[in-house]
């Protein structure tokens, strides 16, 4: 998604005398700004069709780093960098969306460099909200590297831009997409977490995202969806220990769900959370099947049945209730079951 670009507003203060040690540095800022601002261009007149070459990302990553050298930076260098960031992002993503390849190493290194022009200037005057922009560049680039399964490129980001915005305190993030970006963060560096097998810190970034919900119905979702993804893939593996493991996520996917349909009051937005909780209550029914503890699946299976005014109907509450008679030794009522089944 190519994102608006931010326009210069002129200084009309009367101009002071340039100290001549100070005209050096504006100079040295001047010629990395201007090694960019060239390579870009010539980015800008590159065939989508055709691969991106690496001379692209080596040449911006050696003018980042001279740029860095030079910093700190007066106020009107920040603002050209941070045009020049904005410009390179929109740039990848007109390239990307004109082609039909799957997205390269080097696209995401191109992103990279934004991202991290924005990172070296976060403090910069006149722009709302710098930290939470930077830091969206940074998602979106980590994002990109996750989807080419670079785990470990992808943390860095995701955890460059939680560095952003972790110094803001919560409570005074009012807007409605910073406050989304805050739980994205979140999730996004808990499934990067979970792909390196760092299980403990992916589940410790879930439980950390309790605090950033902000009652919005979506973000109850999110995160109910992500435990219980977890815990279902968990429960594929049959393994004693990761089945318990996996019914303590999908409890708290549940607890989520509860929790937020208490919180939210629009019907409308009830819908998810509620057909998402039938969901985790049949993961959980399939949790205690696994653990041979059949009350609990036909307790759950109860509830599932009775919930609402028609009830939950999905195919494979028969087959758990039939497979938790059995295990009870209860054959008559595994035959009646399968009888119901047959006559529906």
């Amino acid at each position: 998604m190519r994102i608006a670009e931010i326009s210069s507003t002129p200084d009309r203060r009367r101009a002071s005398p340039v100290p001549a040690a100070t005209s050096t540095v504006v100079s040295s800022h001047s010629t990395a700004l201007t090694q960019i601002e060239s390579t870009i261009k010539s980015l800008e007149r590159h065939l989508p069709a055709h691969p991106l070459p690496d001379s692209f990302s080596s040449e911006l990553r050696l003018a980042l780093v001279q740029l860095i050298q030079l910093a700190p930076f007066p106020n009107s260098v920040k603002l050209q960098v941070w045009k020049l960031s904005y410009r390179l992002w929109n740039t990848c993503v007109d390239l990307s969306n004109a082609s039909t390849a799957k997205i390269s190493e080097e696209h995401a290194k191109l992103r990279q460099v934004a991202a991290e022009l924005l990172f070296q200037t976060a403090d910069v005057a006149g722009i709302p909200s710098p930290a939470f922009k930077a830091a969206l560049f940074f998602y979106k680039t980590g994002l990109v590297w996750y989807e080419l399964r670079k785990f470990d490129l992808a943390n860095n980001c995701f955890e460059k831009a939680t560095d952003l915005v972790s110094n803001i305190e919560i409570s005074s993030v009012s807007d409605e997409d910073d406050r989304k970006l805050l739980l994205d963060l979140n999730l996004a560096r808990s499934r990067a977490a979970w792909e390196v097998s760092d299980r403990n810190l992916a589940i410790a970034l879930l439980n950390r995202s309790k605090n950033v919900l902000f009652g919005v119905s979506r973000n109850y979702n999110a995160l109910a969806n992500q435990y219980l993804t977890f815990g279902k893939t968990l429960l594929a593996t049959s393994e004693v220990s990761a089945v318990n493991e996996a019914l303590k996520l999908i409890n708290d996917a549940l607890e989520l769900c509860e929790k937020g349909l208490r919180v939210v009051k629009r019907t409308e937005e009830t819908l998810n959370l509620k057909e998402l909780r039938l969901k985790t209550l049949r993961f959980i029914a399939a949790a205690h099947l696994q653990r041979d503890e059949f009350e609990s699946v036909l307790k759950c299976v109860k509830v599932l049945r009775e919930v609402g005014s028609g009830g939950d109907h999905h195919p494979s509450l028969s087959v758990m209730a039939m497979k938790a008679w059995l295990g009870l030794g209860r054959y008559g009522e595994a035959e009646k079951g399968v009888e119901r089944n047959g006559a529906e």
